[in-house]
This record gives structure tokens, C-alpha cells and sequence, in this order.
């Protein structure tokens, strides 16, 4: 019994080892199969060189320019001309014109309000009336002064006459030829001559304060009057210029008095507007510098023109300064209206022979060039280069030596790159000239193309 049972066992247990030998020996074939297979489809590596290396970096080509700095600034416009119009006498007012609401354009000297002239014509008349009585009794004392004028040269001419009779008459008693009586006689009648002529001139003297008491009261009649035909004028109250009303504040039959407004009135054809600037931009913009306005940073130039004019000092207490425009349209409005808030984008320094190089290809004070590698542009060695900065704007730097004309500049990744580094160049015009298409460049050797398209856009510089 025992035995029959322990019979079969070992043949068992071979059976077993043989079968997993046989499966061991069937996954080794199975594995050096897929190995071959797999070996079958890799790619040869490329021959004849070194390996394609996967930084890429983009490079733009170096130009020796003249740059124009621009600076932007911003600043609210306002009209050069606007006026509250208020009356300068006293009325009701009577009448106002129809055009005399906000947003109406009118013409310079156009009437647009009018107050009750009546008084001021009666005071008109009376004034004309009192100056009349003036000139009149001017001239009757004129008259007066005329009559005594001629009677004192007439009495005069007597005089002279009876001083030259008197003479002869001096002589003649001297000689015997007349008596001392007729020489008495004479001598009387000079007397009376030289009396009449005093009291001429006296009266001619006493009648020249009433001649000026006279022409003084003409005078202020004049005046008067003058004045009152100017306060009938101003009973017409006009636009002082050509604009649009703003806003009307006067109704009709509503009293004013002098220096009540009536209207606002602003004159759209010339608006000015202030720019601010930062204080260490002062001194680098000139008047005359060409100037863009717009509405909005990425909106259309509204306004091309010059700076007018420049403030002479600094607020100290934002530590701007301004420039002022002065914007001027073709017709009764100019492109910007009063109130608005624009920016500016104006005309500052100009450097000469310079070249313009993105902040982004600095590291520190370094940047980086590549010169091709054999015949291959794609690939490339990385120089690096200690360049002489000229002005370091906020969003170039420039540089007048350190690189040459043509170099190629490296502009990404300048992190990742030094002395003799192994890149692969992208050039930003190949995509439209298909020198290199950008997506096979972005593809590495390992096919990881985002690996590598996220290389190119690294940057990670340092400006100085």
C-alpha cells in the first residue's frame, strides 16, 4: 500500500522542474526577440561630428542706429478760453437768445442776452440835455472873452498912438514950440488910455476861470454821457468769442446786478494740456519735440504736434515737472476735448551710433554672442562679451562698444549659457523665409518638443 503511493512522486516533480525550464527558456527567447526588434527600430546616431546640442537660445542681429528716446507721461486737457460771462449793469433781463443752451456753438460778438434798456435811455436824453447847456454857456463866454480881446487890442493900439503923441509934445515945449499946458493936457488923456487898457485886462483875466469852469462842465457832460451810451450797449451782453455754451444761468425777468453770470461760454478750438513728467527726465525733453497723443496708452494718435512750451521749475512736492501742449484743430473744435485725460508720448534724448540691445540679453554686465559652428547655422558657440553702456533705458540698454556690427546677440536663456557654450540658434525672420522651420527646431534629439519650446522662452537675465 505504501509503496503504490510513493511510486509516482518523483516522476511528478520532474514533470514540474521541466515545465518551468521550459517557460524560462521561453521568456529568454521572447526577450532577445523584442530586443532585436526594438534594436531595429532605434535610429542610427548621427555620423561624422558631435551631438546636436538641445539648449536653443534666440539671437537677433546687432545694427549701429540712432535712437530716439520717447517718454511717456500723462496730463488732463483744458481750454485755453473759457469764460463765465457776467453782466456789468444793472436790468431785467428781457430777452435771451435761442441758441443760448449747452452744446450750441455760437460767433464771436453774437447777442445772446438782453436787459431792459429804458432807464438808460432816459438817462441818455437828460445827459445828452445837460451837455448842450454846457456847450452853450461855453460859448457865450467865449463869446465875451472874444469881445474883450479885441477891445483891449484896440485900446492898446490908442495907447501906443497917445505915447507917441506925448513924445513929440515933450519935445516941442523943450524946443518953445508948445506950452506946458498942452504938454498937462496930454499927459492927462495918456493916463486915461493906460487905465481903460488895465481894466480890459483885468476883466479879460476874471472871465478866462469861467472859460475853464465852462469847458470842465462839457467835459463831464461828455463823460457822462460816454458812460451812459456804455451802459446802454451793455445792455446787450454778447459772446466774447467764438465757442460753445458750457451752461446758461440767466431767466427771463429776473433782475441781476453788476457781476451776476449769466452764462459759461469755452472756446473748443485750442486746448491745452499739461504733460507730467519725472524730474530726471528733466532737461531731456526740448521745446519743439515732436509729440503723440492719445485717449488711451493703446488707442489711435489723436493729436501729432511739437511741445509748446516747458515749465522753468520742479514740484517738489511729487517731484514731476510738466510740458504743455498747445493743440489746435481745423475747424471751430480741436481733437481733444477740454476735461479729458490722454497720455503723451514725447521726444526726449537722441544717441547717435548706438547699438540697441533688449535688457532681457544681460547678465549682470555680460552679454552673449554666437558664432556658427562649422557649416551648420542652426548650431553655434557662445561668446561672451564686456560691453560699454551708453544709457540703460527702462526698456533697452544702449551700447556703444563691446559688440560688432552683424554679431548675432543672444536674447533668451542667457542664464543657461557662458563661455564656449554649445546652442542651437533660433532666428525669429526664419519662420518667414523657411530657412528653419520652428517647429522642427523646437523638436529635441530626443523628441521633447515642449521641453524644448519652453526652453526657448526662458530668459531668467539680470540687467545692469
Amino acid at each position: 500500500m505504501s509503496d503504490s503511493v510513493s511510486g509516482p512522486r518523483p516522476i511528478v516533480k520532474l514533470l514540474r522542474i521541466l515545465v518551468s525550464f521550459s517557460l524560462f527558456v521561453g521568456l529568454i527567447a521572447a526577450g532577445y526577440a523584442g530586443m532585436r526588434v526594438l534594436a531595429s527600430l532605434k535610429k542610427p546616431p548621427a555620423r561624422g561630428g558631435q551631438s546636436v546640442p538641445r539648449l536653443i537660445v534666440e539671437v537677433q542681429p546687432l545694427r549701429r542706429t540712432d535712437y530716439v528716446e520717447w517718454l511717456l507721461g500723462y496730463g488732463t486737457a483744458r481750454a485755453v478760453r473759457e469764460s463765465t460771462v457776467v453782466a456789468e449793469v444793472s436790468g431785467v433781463v428781457q430777452w435771451l437768445s435761442p441758441k443760448l443752451e449747452p452744446g450750441r456753438y455760437v460767433e464771436a460778438g453774437e447777442e445772446l442776452v438782453r436787459l431792459d434798456d429804458r432807464d438808460y435811455r432816459q438817462q441818455e436824453m437828460s445827459t445828452r440835455a445837460r451837455l448842450a447847456q454846457a456847450k452853450a454857456a461855453l460859448r457865450r463866454i467865449e463869446t465875451v472873452i472874444e469881445g474883450l480881446k479885441e477891445n483891449l487890442a484896440a485900446a492898446r493900439a490908442e495907447l501906443e498912438a497917445t505915447q507917441r503923441q506925448t513924445e513929440r509934445l515933450r519935445r516941442a515945449v523943450e524946443q518953445g514950440a508948445a506950452s506946458p499946458s498942452d504938454l498937462d493936457a496930454q499927459l492927462i488923456a495918456l493916463k486915461a488910455r493906460q487905465r481903460t487898457v488895465i481894466g480890459l485886462e483885468s476883466q479879460l483875466r476874471s472871465a478866462l476861470p469861467d472859460l475853464e469852469q465852462a469847458r470842465a462842465e462839457v467835459d463831464a457832460a461828455e463823460a457822462t454821457l460816454a458812460q451812459v451810451r456804455n451802459n446802454l450797449v451793455r445792455t446787450a451782453i454778447r459772446a466774447p468769442y467764438a465757442g460753445f455754451i458750457v451752461e446758461r444761468l440767466a431767466q427771463i425777468g429776473v433782475f441781476v446786478a453788476p457781476g451776476t453770470p449769466l452764462f459759461r461760454i469755452v472756446d473748443r478750438s485750442r486746448v491745452e494740456v499739461p504733460i507730467s513728467l519725472p524730474a530726471s527726465r528733466y532737461g531731456h525733453v526740448r521745446r519743439d519735440a515732436s509729440v503723440e497723443v492719445r485717449l488711451k496708452e493703446d488707442g489711435p494718435v489723436v493729436w501729432r504736434g511739437v511741445v509748446a512750451r516747458i515749465s522753468p521749475e520742479i514740484d517738489p512736492a511729487s517731484r514731476m515737472f510738466r510740458v504743455y501742449l498747445d493743440v489746435r484743430g481745423d475747424g471751430a473744435e480741436a481733437p481733444i476735448a477740454p476735461g479729458a485725460f490722454v497720455s503723451a508720448r514725447i521726444q526726449g534724448r537722441v544717441f547717435e551710433d548706438v547699438f540697441v540691445l533688449p535688457r532681457t540679453a544681460f547678465m549682470g554686465s555680460r552679454v552673449f554672442v554666437v558664432k556658427p559652428e562649422g557649416n551648420s547655422p542652426e548650431v553655434a558657440v557662445v561668446e561672451e562679451r564686456i560691453v560699454e553702456v551708453v544709457e540703460a533705458l527702462p526698456d533697452v540698454v544702449l551700447v556703444r562698444d563691446g559688440v560688432a556690427e552683424g554679431e548675432e546677440l543672444v536674447v533668451t536663456n542667457v542664464d543657461q549659457v557662458g563661455q564656449g557654450t554649445r546652442v542651437r540658434v533660433y532666428r525669429r525672420e526664419q519662420e518667414s523665409t523657411g530657412m528653419l522651420p520652428l517647429e522642427d527646431l523646437l523638436v529635441s534629439p530626443e523628441g521633447d518638443a515642449g521641453n524644448a519650446r519652453g526652453q526657448l522662452g526662458q530668459s531668467g537675465s539680470t540687467t545692469p
